[in-house]
């Protein structure tokens, strides 16, 4: 019920992809304020005027030409009370881990007759969240693995700006450095996995683990790329194919033996073989360490 006595008064949701309180922090945005007004006079018409604010800061979100994000409407009311939505769309540079809080302001005839103001309203708020990712081989722990036909990648996935409570799922995809392209499985499908994630806070870390047939890749690097959804939405990325810490190398060798520069030699007493060994995709600065073996070709032993 209305109250007659009071002027106009409004209340405002803003809302980001499917009505939720978060977004992706796209190049282009779209935010959707829904605003709630009560006593109005029916048949005269009102504007609202909408500014983005930077909940950290304070101060108005900037869009990517400097200026403050702003959006304005203007209705005619028919009843006393009802609603009104407003688009705020814009396009922005970076925009990671930030709270966006919408202020309305109510206006008739050029005059302010309402406000709606609370940097700490959780109604007008959508966060913006971010992700980080560290992919390494599960069996050495580091950013180096065996390019074998069973290797286990374990992304450690860091998160800020989530709403706690809700249920997301994290969705990794292996990429192959060299091409740009998906890694594929022995029919044609893209090395995937997904990880639920139910955050208690804010903040945190979750682990995504990516198992792939790696035989064939020996000499290139994988770099894990990671979504975030919830529900259908995608809310934030990781994708970075020159990030580091995303990286793992799948190292190749080559050897060249041979004894006084030839691949015969007498069967002396002694004996020095040289194997020249060529290598491919190691992690530039780590400290590796070589280890050979002679075997006999006839028995496939090693010589001793």
């Amino acid at each position: 019920t209305v109250d007659d006595s009071e002027g106009p008064h409004i209340e405002t949701e803003l809302t980001g992809r499917e009505g939720e309180h978060i977004t992706k922090g796209d190049h282009d945005m779209t935010l959707t304020d829904t605003v709630w007004y009560e006593n109005l006079e029916p048949g005269r018409e009102y504007t609202v005027n909408g500014t983005l604010m930077d909940k950290a800061t304070g101060e108005p979100l900037l869009d990517a030409d400097g200026n403050p994000a702003t959006a304005s409407t203007t209705f005619t009311a028919k009843t006393r009370s009802g609603t009104v939505e407003m688009e705020f769309t814009f396009k922005v540079n970076y925009v990671r881990h930030v709270s966006i809080v919408a202020f309305e302001s109510l206006l008739t005839d050029g005059v302010e007759v309402a406000i709606h103001a609370d940097i700490e309203d959780e109604d007008q708020t959508v966060t913006v969240p971010e992700i980080g990712t560290t992919a390494a081989d599960s069996e050495t722990g580091g950013h180096v693995a065996l390019a074998d036909d069973e290797v286990t990648i374990t992304d450690a996935v860091s998160y800020q700006g989530l709403l706690p409570g809700r249920d997301y799922q994290l969705v990794g995809t292996l990429m192959d450095r060299a091409t740009g392209e998906p890694v594929t499985d022995a029919d044609g499908n893209a090395v995937t996995a997904t990880a639920g994630l139910t955050p208690e806070s804010p903040d945190g870390e979750a682990t995504v683990e990516l198992s792939f047939d790696a035989s064939r890749l020996a000499g290139h690097d994988v770099v894990v790329f990671e979504r975030l959804y919830l529900g259908e939405s995608e809310v934030a990325e990781h994708a970075d194919i020159e990030d580091a810490g995303q990286t793992v190398a799948l190292p190749k060798i080559g050897t060249t033996a041979t004894a006084g520069g030839a691949h015969e030699a007498a069967a002396t007493e002694t004996l020095t073989i040289t194997d020249a060994i060529a290598y491919e995709g190691l992690v530039p600065g780590e400290e590796y360490q070589v280890e050979g073996t002679l075997v006999d070709k006839a028995t496939g032993d090693a010589i001793e």
